[in-house]
């Protein structure tokens, strides 16, 4: 039998070991309907990416770019990137994180689109962006 205590741990009688159960806080999302080669920041105190969809109207392929870094602070082209993604031409990305695993930012999280894995060229049409993010 399972008992919760006053302390907020559970207690299984046939283990006399307390488990202790972290506390889940909601996802907060983040949109963006047209990323291009503007280094743009997700809002103050995004620390952990849990999720990530993104859909290039291009017929090209796309690179959306992820840093650890202000948005002020990164160049495109010299910077290098976090991570960069590949979203093919005319289709999309989807990259979900273990819960207990996601990617973890430092400092701020920020991104831009771009027509190389590491360049500076935007594209001609902005990508559609969203994110699980949390603090």
């Amino acid at each position: 039998m399972t008992t919760l205590r006053h302390d907020d741990q559970f207690v299984d009688s046939s283990n006399p070991l307390p488990v202790t159960h972290r506390p889940v806080t909601p996802l907060d999302t983040h949109f963006d309907s047209s990323v291009v080669a503007t280094v743009e920041s997700v809002p103050e105190g995004a620390r952990e990416l849990h999720f990530l969809a993104c859909q290039n109207p291009n017929g090209v392929d796309i690179f959306l770019q992820l840093f650890d870094f202000e948005a002020g602070d990164i160049t495109l082209g010299t910077t290098v990137p976090k991570q960069s993604y590949l979203i093919p031409a005319s289709g999309w990305l989807d990259e979900r994180w273990n819960p207990d695993a996601p990617m973890l930012f430092r400092d701020k999280m920020s991104y831009a689109a771009t027509t190389t894995v590491t360049g500076s060229t935007a594209p001609g049409t902005g990508i559609v962006l969203n994110m699980g993010v949390r603090p």
